[in-house]
């Protein structure tokens, strides 16, 4: 699993073992009991922030609202462990990543010029999104 931006599976791994690093995962059951990863969140967290490192939906499973599902879980439990402030950055070409952050109340708050390195096609400018969670109320 990898994406057009240079995630391979040594990063994921890294990402996945370190201890400060929260993962959200879907995984469906399909026949002959299989279990498929259809899309995963790997969130850093610092205090009362934390970045979304690394948002991932299986292709076949994109545009069916398993993406924001996800999404919203993830901040849901963000949200109980006392985050306040989420970002996340996007590279300027996404535009169906940013629409689904924007859906989702990510505003852009910065760009990150040619912070994806692309190779031989150069750089890309990333988008900075940040959303404010409202805290928590245990009743």
């Amino acid at each position: 699993m990898s994406n057009r931006l240079g995630w391979n599976y040594g990063h994921i791994k890294r990402s996945l073992d370190s201890k400060d690093n929260i993962t959200y995962a879907l995984i469906v059951k399909t026949p002959g009991n299989i279990f498929r990863l259809e899309g995963i969140i790997i969130a850093h967290s610092l205090v009362d922030e934390a970045e979304l490192l690394f948002v991932f939906v299986r292709k076949v499973s994109r545009r069916t609202g398993l993406g924001a599902f996800l999404l919203n879980s993830a901040l849901r439990h963000l949200t109980r462990t006392g985050i306040i402030d989420v970002f996340l950055e996007v590279a300027k070409s996404n535009r169906a990543a940013a629409l689904l952050y924007e859906k989702n109340f990510f505003r852009p708050v910065g760009t990150r010029i040619k912070y994806y390195k692309r190779g031989k096609m150069g750089a890309e400018d990333a988008i900075v999104y940040r959303r404010v969670l409202l805290p928590h109320k245990q009743f």
